[in-house]
């Protein structure tokens, strides 16, 4: 199973054949691929991507460029480096409850906090599993997810039970209500 991790940059490409200069976007996954961008009458393909510990991206990427279609292609090799930061991670996405068991008192404010970690970043949903509630299921109005914290307006006893912040893992987190 591949999992697919991009990062959006821009850089520019020039070589010392006084090539014009050309800024491109691309998208790269962390999987080999082949790609092609046409830039007016240059295309850059890029040949293969890979990645290494140290959060190196290489590049290794020709122009073919022409007058005519009929005309035969100079093909140039060049090969660039980008660093990524090294915060960036291939770990996917994990949620964690900020606390496994939450204590509230009926009346007053509360709030859930789930920490999530991993690369790239992932929205948070929440449930209430325990109530076969699934993440798309509209809450209570008291009930609202600000920041990716669920708070809970005016806590209720009907408001205790089991409370899941999901993005790829499902990690559960406990309400009690006094």
């Amino acid at each position: 199973m591949h999992h697919l991790l991009t990062y959006r940059t821009q850089y520019k490409c020039h070589t010392l054949l006084k090539h014009p200069l050309v800024e491109v976007w691309l998208t790269y996954k962390w999987e080999s691929y082949t790609k092609w961008i046409a830039y007016t009458l240059l295309f850059l393909r890029v040949v293969s991507v890979a990645i290494f510990s140290s959060f190196v991206l290489e590049i290794y990427c020709y122009w073919l460029s022409s007058s005519s279609i009929t005309t035969s292609t100079l093909t140039t090799f060049i090969l660039m480096t980008l660093a990524l930061s090294s915060s960036l991670s291939t770990e996917l996405p994990s949620v964690q409850p900020v606390s496994a068991e939450v204590l509230a008192v009926v009346g007053q404010e509360e709030k859930l906090s789930c920490e999530v970690t991993g690369h790239p970043s992932a929205t948070l949903t929440w449930a209430r599993p325990d109530q076969g509630l699934k993440p798309d299921t509209p809450l209570d109005p008291r009930i609202q997810v600000l920041d990716e914290d669920l708070v809970l307006f005016g806590v209720k006893e009907t408001d205790g039970g089991s409370y899941q912040c999901t993005t790829h893992t499902s990690p559960h987190l406990h309400l009690t209500v006094h």
